[in-house]
């Protein structure tokens, strides 16, 4: 991932693209407020006005073509750049997307598979949309607020065109940040946001990888450890102890956690996902024999985990390996902190039951751990930190 903008280049509030679905087989928005105007992009010809109320959509309807249609099925002629939707009055209006409902706005993008749907907005509105599905706002203590506009903030602003091959610069979900658009933010989320305008975290003079997590388990883990990229010497493993004997995430439900899995349910997760971390032969990945943790951080952390078959062994590797459990319904393990015990017999492994602590991938800020520290009394700097070591908190924009 890149290193986004250098920081002293970033001089006022920049514009974000956030990639609300891609490869669709149409756009659909309704005027939840506000009038909307509907354009070929970099075009002064108006295709329609969208009133409050209104639903339209997006098609593609050959390769490279787009065509509008009104609330009436009425289609448009072909356009081949993509389409924009603005509002009349820039001051007010919002648009229904899906279960968002998002201010600023929106592109569509036509691909090979489908379009694109792109919301573009200034970064200080998407941060409150952000914060309302990361953190909520409801009953946590400010400062862990402030925290997490900080590094929300410090984590877009290093992505700003590192996806433009695909003409955003953020997923709008797990994969990068929950944006849950501008309905519902609470009050407290928006106050964190505009108290924190324009601060982020620097390590130098370039902005830090600001990845954080729900819940760490009692102990952070360090980058190398999650994932398959260098150490940073801001991203290491840290204690999250609050000085009684106890932890400041302790009050997360996931803080330990236990999950047990028979010898069918590990075969169809074996068979489901391991050849998406493995090259498996053309027989497939064959019955399950055993499987072991061959490798943990010094915090407890599974870095390696080898799954032997009838056709061979594999192994399967840091952050990895909570998606080796995924089923469909649940999307895998908790967290990598966990300890293995395994029930044989016949030579083969009948039972599995993992103990572990966390939720998420373990690197960076422990949100939980932050609102802790926030109820101890720690200030929002302190709180980063904390958890960025070496780092800095500076106002780029005002």
């Amino acid at each position: 991932m890149g290193a986004g903008p250098p920081a002293a280049a970033i001089g006022a509030e920049p514009l974000v693209r956030i990639g609300l679905a891609v490869d669709q087989p149409e756009a659909r928005f309704a005027a939840a407020s506000g009038s909307w105007r509907i354009f070929e992009k970099t075009a002064d010809e108006t295709i329609a006005v969208a009133a409050t109320g209104e639903t339209w959509a997006v098609r593609a309807r050959a390769p490279g073509e787009l065509r509008v249609v009104d609330p009436r099925g009425w289609l448009s002629r072909p356009h081949a750049r993509p389409i924009r939707v603005e509002p009349v009055d820039p001051a007010r209006g919002s648009l229904r997307v899906g279960e968002r409902v998002v201010p600023g706005a929106l592109e569509i993008l036509v691909g090979a598979a489908g379009v694109t749907i792109v919301n573009e907005l200034p970064l200080e509105t998407y941060l409150r949309g952000v914060l309302a599905r990361e953190m909520g706002g409801a009953g946590h203590a400010p400062e862990a607020l402030a925290a997490q506009a900080v590094a929300a903030r410090t984590y877009a602003l290093r992505r700003l065109g590192s996806r433009a091959a695909l003409g955003f610069d953020l997923f709008g979900d797990v994969e990068d940040q929950v944006y849950g658009g501008s309905a519902d933010v609470p009050p407290a989320a928006a106050a964190a946001v505009q108290r924190t305008r324009g601060v982020a975290l620097l390590a130098g003079e370039t902005l830090v990888e600001a990845y954080y997590h729900s819940t760490c388990g009692g102990v952070t883990a360090a980058v190398e450890e999650a994932f398959p990229q260098p150490p940073l010497p801001y991203l290491v493993s840290v204690e999250d102890g609050d000085g009684r004997g106890g932890y400041h995430c302790a009050r997360s439900r996931w803080f330990r956690w236990r999950a047990s899995y028979e010898r069918a349910q590990l075969e169809g997760l074996v068979a489901r996902n391991l050849g998406r971390f493995a090259t498996l032969p053309s027989t497939g990945p064959g019955s399950l024999v055993d499987l072991e943790v061959v490798e943990a951080s010094p915090g407890g952390r599974a870095l390696a985990l080898r799954i032997e078959t009838s056709t061979g062994r594999f192994q399967v590797a840091r952050n990895d390996i909570r998606w080796l459990f995924a089923d469909g319904e649940s999307p895998g393990l908790r967290s990598t902190l966990f300890l293995l015990r395994k029930e044989r017999a016949r030579g083969f492994v009948e039972r599995a039951t993992l103990t572990g602590g966390g939720w998420g991938h373990g690197v960076g800020m422990c949100q939980m751990g932050a609102i802790g520290r926030a109820a101890a009394g720690a200030a929002h700097e302190e709180i980063l930190t904390h958890y960025y070591r070496g780092a800095r908190l500076e106002r780029l924009y005002p």
